[in-house]
């Protein structure tokens, strides 16, 4: 007689309020996030452009944006208070 091989779980067997509460901890710390050097940017770009609009707004915008493309985020980060947060719409149910 020949023996079918068995199939190996790929996730080990516990009880489903574990594997609700490591899903609920993934979800959670995926809407933590930390600003980037765009985040940096567009409140330099809020602060400095305020008060102008339509192609005073563009250029002003393409000013600022040339203006730390080439500066390292370390140093924006150590010159400039962090942006305020967005939140990330798939968070907003929390």
């Amino acid at each position: 007689m020949e023996s079918k091989p068995q199939a190996v779980p790929l996730l080990p067997r516990c009880p489903i309020r574990v594997w609700t509460t490591i899903l609920a901890i993934l979800v959670l710390s995926s809407c933590e996030r930390t600003p980037s050097k765009s985040d940096y940017v567009s409140a330099r770009v809020t602060e400095m452009c305020q008060g102008r609009s339509g192609e005073a707004l563009q250029s002003c915008r393409i000013a600022v944006i040339k203006q730390f493309s080439d500066m390292p985020f370390e140093e924006m980060k150590r010159r400039y208070p962090p942006p305020p947060p967005r939140p990330r719409p798939s968070c907003e149910i929390f």
